[in-house]
């Protein structure tokens, strides 16, 4: 998208990095006025010298530790992101897309990695309060509703969260529609600066696109086209750069390059949705929704099955592992040992980690202990049953209801402990009515 990855979105809108940058609040002015902060508390007004900003934080994180250079602006010292009486515009909107693009590219920002340190709860996407913390990073200062408004205009799927490439495709999309409605004045000031950054960088474009050049047999147009025609041919990001900046510097008309700028806007999704499928697939652990977020960029970028082939293998795997773990709290819940034996197998052929099998296997382990004691119960009860022996059934019986037997082999137990009980009674009445000599009670 930016930076060390290949330039700006589209061309490489705003100042070299050794210029003045653009007032942020008037898309026309070259420069806006110095920033100032009163110890009385006044408002802080745009600054307008890149160079006056050396003192100011860099954005922290991903695998390079310092990710851009300091900020345009020192703390405090933030431009605004849109123009304060329009920022309700969606003009408006378009040219904040182009300032954010400008700001990474002019930062020499690897956007992934970027991308990475902004993401604070490290779960593969941007969500509003990430978003404006983001644009202050780059020194934008923005009202909490303009900040939704541009993160909105982003979020062109409403999912309330951007990817990466959410992030590239918007702002490309917004930006090439601030191009299309700026003024002649705002577009001579574009190229201008567009100009200044290529001499900048005249030795890797002279290699490319420079051959023959200033030998003075081939004309310049004919020599930018040569170079869009190759670059659109190669498809690689840092051809179409070079040759649209050319294209761009010789004063090629617009409907030449626009295809160069399609292609290239192409090229920086297609570069985004890949690095996001990448990290989404290195991620530990491993997350489906982000896997399928990402899946879903890079089908939408024009991805090949090959680059996909991994991403959906590893939703596949978490899919599979989703359903497994959804059935191992099932079982765990119901703590019925044959469907906590048949979720445990389940999960260990998901490859589950031991922390999502361990409750399973906790509470399987104790079901088998309460089995066995049942078991243990049940031929106790079965021996009192077949004596017939009173104390024997109420041993019996009270050790089935402690343990937990089935209501049934409770209900027999009872039945049979009655009986003896009321054996006992009628054995002990006619041992009493013999011992006493009573004929009638041995009648009886």
């Amino acid at each position: 998208m930016v930076g060390r990855r290949g330039g700006p979105l589209i061309g490489g809108k705003g100042v070299g990095r050794n210029g003045n940058e653009r007032s942020l609040t008037n898309a026309t002015n070259s420069r806006g006025p110095i920033a100032t902060t009163a110890q009385t508390g006044r408002r802080n007004a745009e600054v307008g010298d890149h160079q006056a900003s050396r003192g100011q934080q860099s954005i922290q994180g991903g695998r390079h530790g310092s990710l851009a250079r300091p900020t345009a602006q020192a703390q405090g010292q933030l431009r605004d992101l849109v123009n304060p009486s329009k920022e309700r515009s969606a003009s408006e909107v378009a040219v904040a897309a182009t300032r954010i693009s400008d700001a990474l590219y002019h930062r020499d920002l690897d956007l992934r990695d970027a991308f990475c340190s902004w993401d604070a709860d490290k779960d593969g996407s941007l969500d509003p309060a990430e978003f404006s913390a983001a644009l202050v990073s780059l020194g934008f200062r923005a009202k909490p509703q303009t900040s939704r408004m541009v993160f909105d205009a982003l979020d062109v799927r409403g999912r309330g969260a951007l990817s990466r490439f959410d992030l590239v495709r918007g702002l490309s999309m917004l930006q090439a529609t601030a191009e299309e409605e700026a003024g002649e004045d705002e577009k001579r000031r574009r190229r201008a600066s567009k100009i200044a950054h290529s001499v900048e960088h005249q030795e890797s474009s002279l290699s490319i696109l420079g051959a023959g050049l200033g030998g003075g047999h081939i004309h310049r147009f004919d020599q930018a086209r040569a170079a869009l025609s190759t670059a659109l041919a190669q498809g690689r990001v840092d051809a179409l750069l070079k040759a649209i900046a050319f294209a761009e510097d010789v004063g090629l008309p617009v409907h030449e390059v626009a295809a160069a700028k399609e292609r290239l806007r192409d090229e920086h999704g297609k570069s985004a949705a890949r690095e996001e499928l990448e990290d989404a697939v290195a991620a530990r652990p491993r997350d489906a929704q982000r896997l399928r977020s990402a899946v879903a960029d890079g089908e939408m970028a024009g991805l090949s099955e090959a680059e996909l082939h991994d991403g959906r293998r590893a939703l596949a795997d978490e899919e599979h592992k989703a359903v497994a773990r959804r059935r191992l709290q099932t079982a765990t819940h119901d703590r019925d040992p044959v469907a906590l034996r048949e979720a445990i197998e389940d999960g260990e052929a998901a490859n589950l980690s031991e922390l999502d099998l361990e409750p399973a296997r906790r509470v399987l382990a104790e079901e088998a202990h309460k089995e066995s004691k049942q078991n243990r119960a049940a031929a106790c009860l079965a021996e009192a049953l077949a004596s017939g022996d009173a104390p024997a059934l109420f041993r019996a019986l009270a050790e089935a209801e402690r343990v937990g037997l089935p209501p049934n082999s409770l209900e027999v137990g009872r039945k049979a402990l009655a009986a003896a009980e009321s054996l006992s009674r009628t054995r002990a009445a006619l041992a009493a009515a013999i011992a006493n000599g009573d004929a009638t009670e041995l009648a009886n």
